[in-house]
């Protein structure tokens, strides 16, 4: 396959797995391949070095690719592009540095993958190749607001997030400068634990972001669909545009509607995904092609591989947004991995399951401690809490 990276596009370069896999862990396999294309002239140099000065941007020049390397690369790539005609306009020669190529890639990239027209979507590869960027990224200590060049760390345990019809953006109701173009330009908004987030998109789609969940966006919609990638917990209420489907990828299951509201939850550490319709319409589709219709008041789950749908109390599954966890008959131990987002706290809980399950209502304003309390009161459920960390037993494993 050596023959077709000739004619590859930045663009071409993010949609192919090697590609990506070997630029964030690169072997000295996949060294000799890329050094062999650039020195045998096989491959766009500038728009290697695009694609690559993209990655690292957006993995917060953290790859696994040392600074050192890139630098001789474009160096390299200097070299041959002066060696070779360069185009001319006017009579001057044009030679674009790579803060420039890497601008315009990131119109590039958001035209391929976040503007696919409607009926074209599932061409686009999902989002395991968001995810080997992203997923090395740990999670931020304040809400993180990313906005093509532009990183905000955010303040306050709630942060309202407005973007414009225009890109611009408004904190907390204050504008702030990010960086504009006449393309859309990929965002991201993060929450870590113990912290929430609201976010409205152009379209006046709005999302209310859970603790340890993101968000990725396009500064503005393309004008046959809007395409957003979730991780977490999110609800969502879809501004209504029958000519533009609304579309929500995540890394187990994608939703499309036309306007609706619902709350999707798809944490990399649970064992379990799953969306809950509260009105409207949408439609569910998973990895081994199977699509399901959902209606109001209904939850559809995917766990173990296995789907399923079943009609649910409403409440229980958005209430968060509230500050208020209703749960019923639920394991204590998925009850303590809900506290321990929401309150950032590590919770270090026997390997084998208590078979305890509980039915209640926890304010999660209050104090963790105070939770705790409540729960062993009524459980055999024994804690310990020290600063970050919380040690559970039960009486039986004591």
């Amino acid at each position: 396959m050596k023959h077709i990276y000739k004619i590859y596009k930045a663009s071409d370069f993010l949609a192919d797995d090697y590609f990506i896999d070997t630029m964030l862990n690169p072997t000295p396999e996949s060294e000799r391949f890329w050094n062999s294309l650039i020195q045998e002239d096989r491959i766009d140099h500038a728009e290697f070095i695009s694609a690559y000065t993209m990655i690292r941007r957006i993995n917060g020049n953290k790859p696994g690719v040392p600074d050192e390397r890139i630098d001789r690369l474009w160096h390299r790539i200097s070299g041959s592009i002066g060696a070779r005609k360069s185009p001319h306009r006017n009579g001057r020669r044009f030679v674009w540095p790579v803060s420039v190529a890497a601008a315009l890639l990131a119109g590039l990239l958001v035209a391929a993958v976040l503007r696919t027209p409607a009926g074209e979507g599932e061409q686009y590869a999902g989002w395991s190749r968001y995810e080997a960027i992203l997923g090395n990224r740990a999670i931020p200590e304040k809400v993180e607001l990313v906005s093509g060049e532009t990183t905000m760390e955010l303040d306050g345990h709630e942060v309202n997030v407005e973007v414009g019809s225009g890109g611009t953006v408004r904190v907390n109701d204050t504008a702030v400068e990010v960086t504009r173009s006449a393309e859309p330009v990929m965002s991201s908004l993060r929450v870590p634990y113990a912290r929430r987030a609201n976010l409205k998109l152009p379209d006046g789609t709005m999302l209310w972001l859970n603790s340890g969940s993101t968000v990725i966006y396009p500064s503005f919609f393309g004008d046959t669909n809007r395409e957003i990638f979730v991780e977490g917990e999110v609800f969502a209420e879809v501004a209504h545009d029958d000519g533009r489907p609304f579309v929500v990828r995540t890394k187990d299951i994608n939703v499309t509607v036309l306007g609706t509201s619902f709350n999707i939850t798809v944490y990399r550490d649970e064992p379990y995904s799953d969306v809950v319709l509260v009105d409207g319409s949408l439609r569910v589709s998973i990895p081994t092609g199977g699509e399901t219709l959902l209606e109001p008041g209904h939850r559809f789950l995917l766990e173990e591989g296995r789907a399923s749908v079943c009609e649910v109390n409403i409440d229980k599954y958005v209430s968060w947004r509230d500050g208020i966890y209703i749960f019923t008959n639920e394991p204590i131990e998925n009850i303590l991995t809900r506290l321990s987002r929401y309150y950032n706290v590590r919770m270090n809980m026997p390997g084998a399951r208590s078979g305890i399950t509980c039915s209640g209502k926890l304010v999660l304003r209050d104090e963790l401690g105070q939770l705790l309390q409540g729960l062993s009161e009524i459980t055999t459920m024994r804690y310990v809490l020290a600063d970050s960390e919380c040690f559970i037993r039960f009486e039986n494993d004591l």
